[in-house]
């Protein structure tokens, strides 16, 4: 991936970090699912006993899956206790009035607990919160069951399980309601009056307070946010054509507008079920002007993405072969309607999770490229027809593999396993529909690699960049080819703010692609043509592609205004050759 806007100095570091071998390679297993609301990806996650078949950080990494393949839950299968506990640790003290407890039960060994308990650490010893429903009773299997409490402030929040009769308790989820932030945070509830918390939301800046970032919604959703400074601010979405807005490519729906009160406190309600079904974002555009009053000082976009399990199906599988396409085959096409197949290396599997060019794969960026076994894991398919990639905050304590010191943990696919084999194309069309994130340091990319630089040890190296973007320029995108080590080494990158014909990057779906021929390097962006240069002699070699949710490219990392949690989406992923 190349990198631009910055200096060669930048540039340099980015060639010696990929340079590096990973420094373990295994296996992994395949955990996809379907994503909830998670409030507590940043936190650590223990139990006082875990299977070790199904680990106890997947309570907590924003996933529900009820089935037995793929696993995605904590039980305490086998375990001696009558008891056992769940315990989310938020590293400061917090507010919390609420848990939402996704329990799973097999119908055999795992089954949904007899009853539990939630309990916060009170300094000195674990007390249960004060509310009637602490101790439900006999909780149904598969469903989600909210206990609701007091608000009390602790650091450390624990659920107790006591297990049914001849068998031990499963949880695919737990999601702690938080009511932390600055200013003030409304109570649960519209029209509830404000709890008023420490500190302040940054001025002229727009600060979600729910629902959380990467929810899954339905229905009339309440966007609760704060703006200080602001006094107008309008709520969009990208929408399904209609018939005042017919256009095959669908508009930027402005569905609400709200003046924010003294506090800087407003809501908007997302009509979700009248949006595209799958995911979505929200952005929400203030200005300190009021309404019609062009003559602002500040302005902010924020972009808050959602995963709509409702809403009109548009768009949904895999369209036809582009005119680009013409005349070629599909050699591989992944519209992710089932698990995803993915190993470290690619060892038993359709894909890479680390870049390919050395034996236990090499990394670059700012973020972690996690394994998908891991308490990091950053895969899922949603709604048996999206995968998603999220870049996360690591909690507290996490290594580096590569002694780089990177704090995020993020995810990559390769279609090239570390020993060469894999999908790859001579002179194809590689092409890729995703909706990508915006953010301070987010950086997405779909791109090609030559093959044979892994499979017969060739010097030099082939790259061909379909799509590179920039989150803090979300209407920006940038195309790339590289020779690296060629003869001669060349390097060439061609960016443009007015790349799309409808939207930008991070406010609806695009397709990238790009087209190898003999003579011919041409590269698309919703099937338009946008830049090409002839085609260098290792790019006439076949070439395997990878997508990521990198973090830097060169530009500083801050996700803080979006809770240090980005998601990128992909239909699918399709080769013709």
């Amino acid at each position: 991936m190349t990198m631009t806007g910055f200096s060669s100095k930048a540039s340099k570091r980015w060639r010696r970090m990929i340079s590096f071998a990973i420094v373990s390679a295994f296996l992994v297993a395949m955990i996809p699912g379907v994503s909830v609301s998670a409030y507590d990806t940043g936190a650590t996650v223990s139990a006082s006993y875990t299977f070790y078949m199904d680990q106890v950080g997947h309570v907590n990494d924003g996933i529900v899956s009820y089935t037995n393949d793929p696993r995605n839950r904590w039980t305490a299968y086998e375990s001696p206790n009558a008891t056992d506990w769940v315990q989310t640790d938020f590293g400061t003290s917090v507010s919390k009035s609420s848990a939402d407890i996704y329990v799973f039960d097999d119908g055999g060994g795992v089954r949904a607990p007899s009853a539990m308990a939630v309990q916060y650490w009170d300094g000195s010893a674990w007390a249960n919160v004060a509310s009637p429903a602490m101790t439900p009773t006999a909780p149904a299997a598969n469903q989600k069951h909210t206990i609701t409490f007091t608000a009390v402030s602790s650091s450390k929040f624990r659920v107790v399980f006591t297990h049914a009769a001849g068998a031990r308790t499963g949880i695919t989820e737990i999601a702690y309601g938080t009511a932390t932030g600055g200013g003030t945070d409304p109570g649960p509830g519209t029209g509830e009056p404000p709890v008023t918390q420490p500190g302040n939301y940054p001025m002229h800046q727009v600060s979600v307070v729910s629902p959380s970032y990467g929810a899954t919604v339905n229905g009339d959703v309440t966007i609760k946010f704060y703006a200080p400074g602001m006094q107008n601010v309008w709520a969009r979405a990208w929408k399904q054509p209609d018939a005042a807005n017919p256009g095959v490519n669908g508009y930027d729906s402005w569905f609400a507008r709200v003046t924010p009160d003294a506090n800087g406190y407003a809501e908007v309600v997302f009509p979700a079920a009248q949006f595209p079904h799958g995911p979505t974002t929200v952005i929400l555009s203030a200005w300190d002007s009021a309404e019609g009053n062009p003559n602002f000082t500040h302005s902010d976009n924020c972009y808050v993405q959602l995963f709509n399990e409702g809403g009109v199906v548009w768009k949904r599988g895999l369209p036809s072969a582009p005119p680009q396409a013409a005349g070629m085959s599909v050699l591989y096409a992944d519209d992710f309607t089932g698990p995803l197949s993915v190993s470290r290396t690619g060892a038993g599997a359709t894909y890479a999770s680390a870049k390919p060019d050395a034996p236990g794969g090499t990394e670059f960026g700012e973020a972690i490229f996690a394994n998908a076994d891991s308490t990091h894991q950053p895969f899922a398919i949603l709604g048996d027809n999206y995968l998603r990639i999220r870049a996360k905050k690591a909690p507290a304590g996490t290594v580096d593999p590569m002694g780089w010191n990177r704090t995020f943990t993020s995810g990559l696919l390769s279609s090239m396993r570390t020993d060469g084999t894999g999908i790859a194309a001579t002179y194809g069309y590689f092409e890729a529909r995703m909706l990508m994130p915006a953010g301070k340091g987010a950086w997405p990319a779909f791109w090609l690699m030559s093959q044979n630089s892994i499979s017969e040890g060739v010097h030099s190296t082939a790259e061909i960049d379909t799509i590179e973007a920039y989150g803090h320029n979300p209407q920006g995108a940038c195309q790339a080819k590289h020779w690296w080590e060629g003869s001669p080494e060349m390097h060439e990158t061609y960016c443009s703010s007015s790349s799309f014909a409808f939207g930008d990057n991070a406010s609806t779906w695009h397709i990238y692609g790009t087209k190898i021929t003999p003579t011919d390097t041409i590269y698309y962006i919703d099937n338009v043509e946008v830049w090409r240069h002839a085609t260098f002699e290792q790019a006439k070699t076949p070439m395997y592609f990878m997508v990521n949710l990198a973090l830097g490219g060169g530009w500083p990392v801050d996700l803080e205004r979006y809770n240090n949690q980005i998601d990128l989406y992909v239909d699918y992923i399709r080769v013709f050759q």
